[in-house]
């Protein structure tokens, strides 16, 4: 891809803009990584960004020795040297008979038999790196303590909280294992990014066998990485990447992409299951909107900006562009997407879905109105009355800008309500 984002609307200040002091190190930590680990390019970045993303959730797919616990105890060894050396490493090995206690906690049974319950929190709650092996095969009772790790960052027991460090947590499932239970909708909007390891082609199965027996007698990756990094770098690296920019543009398009799955005439977020959307009558039928059953709600945005962030680091960037938005969006929206069956079948995951009717027949197709679009909202925002008519006039074009149009005109031409008014009324700040 090679688009651009739309003229930046901010200026970064250079003392606040990222180092990179880290960078050369984490990339040959990769270079190391992939030269035994192999998966399509675009996996490989995405996995890498993955690792640049703080507090982030990544959920790796794939069935039976496809790698997917092979990359992840690679990447501890390889940037989490400390944790990776630890006897009781932060690994959780799910199974459906074992409880949230089991999973995150330590109870002292010898104390427990004395009256004393002694807790402590396992390695997987603390640590700043975490692997859930298996996820599919977890409980209910264990995704609501999962719910509170990955939304709240801390885990629960009896008014005693315990806190994690900034992470980064991984997790795998095999979506066609026999053992596997639905993971609720509330865990998966939690996950950050969802990607599919593939099992390799001839020449990838040819290159890792020949690496692993005939080169070396290697046959765990693992042993043959280096130590590279410590978990407090990667804290700092993650740091580094919170300074990379967001322009509002970038974040004016997202609401644009998220604008798309909307309905132009019922806000479907708050009907009741047993409404019925109007949609074969409606002159937008062709719309991404007529495609989807659900609409949830920003986290994918969230993690969008979060995941873009990262894959600039990555390339020595001090800003987001449009490209890192486009490149992370497959990954960061496709678990949250609730299709209509006849639209779902068609596509052998929603990754797919994303790549083919989001971004290629969608914001590919659209982006030049929208871009335009943008800046004539920010401009009418401020008073340019022939912007807000150019606007007016897009819309026309396109049904996403028609409502970005409607929510200007709400904007600048409705009065304020009492509760407007009385909020307006209050002067100051609380701290005054």
């Amino acid at each position: 891809m090679t688009a651009r984002a739309p003229a930046q609307t901010q200026t970064p200040q250079t003392q606040n803009l990222p180092s990179f002091k880290y960078r050369p190190v984490f990339l040959a930590g990769l270079r190391n990584i992939f030269s035994w680990w192999r998966a399509d390019s675009e996996t490989k970045e995405m996995l890498s960004i993955a690792l640049l993303a703080k507090n982030s959730v990544v959920l790796l797919s794939g069935t039976y020795g496809v790698g997917k616990s092979t990359f992840i105890e690679s990447v501890m060894k390889v940037f989490f040297s400390d944790i990776y050396e630890q006897q009781v490493k932060p690994i959780a090995r799910i199974r459906d008979t074992l409880t949230e206690y089991d999973i995150l906690l330590y109870i002292d049974i010898a104390k427990l038999r004395q009256g004393i319950e002694h807790v402590e929190p396992r390695p997987i709650v603390t640590s700043p790196f975490k692997f859930f092996n298996e996820l599919q095969r977890g409980n209910p009772r264990l995704y609501n303590a999962l719910l509170s790790l990955f939304a709240e960052k801390e885990v629960e027991y009896r008014g005693r909280v315990f806190k994690s460090k900034p992470f980064v947590a991984f997790a795998d499932r095999n979506p066609h294992d026999v053992s596997s239970h639905e993971i609720p909708k509330a865990l998966w909007d939690r996950i950050d990014a969802h990607l599919y390891i593939r099992v390799l082609d001839i020449t990838e199965t040819y290159e890792l066998l020949t690496s692993k027996y005939v080169k070396t007698h290697t046959p765990r990756i693992v042993d043959a990485l280096p130590k590279l990094l410590t978990s407090d770098k990667m804290l700092e690296i993650w740091d580094d990447v919170d300074k990379v920019v967001v322009p509002e543009a970038i974040t004016l398009f997202l609401s644009l992409i998220a604008g798309s799955f909307t309905c132009a005439h019922v806000d479907r977020s708050v009907t009741e299951p047993r409404f019925r959307l109007p949609c074969d009558n409606c002159p937008y039928k062709g719309e991404l909107c007529f495609k989807v059953r659900e609409v949830w709600g920003t986290r994918w945005a969230e993690s969008t900006i979060k995941f873009a962030k990262a894959r600039a680091w990555l390339y020595g960037r001090p800003m987001v562009q449009l490209d890192d938005v486009l490149f992370v969006l497959p990954y960061t929206l496709n678990h949250r997407l609730v299709l209509r069956p006849e639209i779902e079948s068609a596509y052998p995951n929603k990754i797919e879905f994303v790549k083919k009717e989001v971004i290629e027949k969608a914001i590919k197709v659209k982006k030049d109105i929208w871009i335009r679009a943008i800046k004539a909202y920010l401009a009418a925002l401020k008073g340019d009355e022939n912007a807000k008519r150019e606007l007016e006039h897009l819309a026309e074009r396109d049904v996403v800008v028609l409502k970005l149009y409607r929510k200007l005109k709400e904007e600048t031409e409705q009065h304020q309500n009492g509760f407007e008014k009385l909020l307006l009324s209050v002067g100051g700040g609380a701290n005054e």
